[in-house]
């Protein structure tokens, strides 16, 4: 008798198997973002089957998020990975939700690859000074006046104060305190002063110039400094030999050469 013949047969099934690693693995709020700028975060994605996985049809549901380059497929082999950046480019401000990156797989487990985005569109900042000019009017020599200014931030973004500066003829003239190089949150604002110490007679004009991240800023400045000058029509009196019990008079004149009151007594 001949008995059957015993054969082993062994398989082994292959197929890709698509992982997702990165802080964008379930998801991401890209959180608030300006117009006119934009956000990228990145997403990677690794083969970790037996099998080569095929990518396909990188895309994004809206228009304000897309895939940053122009691959428009990707192929992982056994334990390969790669890096695809998803921007954020908002053109309004409000919210964007309930989006999603999409991309087309061979994984029988995971036909397209679907991943939530969300994001807000912010309104760029906006500064403004309450005043353009600033005129003290006249103001005695080594006397400071002072005046407040306030600046604010009436758009959405956060705007940052770059530098703050006197420029002009008589910069020496005028100074700014309580105002620096700040970050300005939108809705808020910020009061300085600014104050002048005329050392000389006549008018004195400058420029205080704040440089934003997107703009400049100025206020015209301007004071006439003031002070009295006394000028005598002689420095020596000489009297004529009087007699004793009569009056001898000479006359002097006195006279203001400066441009504030002269006060005699």
């Amino acid at each position: 008798t001949v008995s059957d013949p015993e054969i082993n047969l062994q398989a082994r099934g292959i197929q890709p198997n698509l992982t997702v690693t990165s802080p964008f693995a379930n998801g991401s709020n890209f959180g608030r973002v300006q117009q006119g700028s934009s956000a990228v975060q990145r997403l990677t994605l690794s083969n970790t089957g037996n099998d080569t996985l095929q990518l396909s049809n990188l895309r994004t549901t809206n228009n304000a998020f897309s895939i940053v380059g122009s691959q428009t497929s990707i192929n992982l082999t056994t334990g390969e990975s790669t890096t695809i950046g998803v921007s954020f480019a908002p053109d309004s401000s409000g919210e964007v939700r309930g989006q999603e990156v999409r991309i087309d797989t061979n994984d029988p487990n995971t036909d397209t690859f679907k991943r939530d985005v969300n994001g807000a569109g912010q309104d760029p900042p906006n500064v403004e000074l309450n005043n353009t000019t600033v005129g003290f009017g006249t103001v005695p020599v080594e006397s400071t006046d002072t005046t407040t200014l306030s600046i604010s931030n009436t758009g959405d973004a956060q705007a940052n104060i770059t530098s703050v500066q006197i420029v002009g003829a008589d910069t020496t003239t005028f100074d700014v305190r309580g105002l620096g190089t700040i970050s300005l949150d939108g809705g808020n604002s910020s009061s300085f002063t600014v104050e002048t110490s005329p050392t000389v007679t006549g008018s004195a004009t400058a420029t205080l110039e704040i440089q934003t991240d997107d703009t400049t800023l100025t206020t015209t400045l301007g004071v006439t400094g003031t002070e009295s000058d006394i000028e005598l029509s002689t420095q020596t009196l000489t009297f004529d030999r009087t007699r004793l019990g009569t009056t001898a008079t000479e006359e002097l004149q006195i006279t203001n050469a400066g441009n504030a009151p002269l006060n005699v007594s």
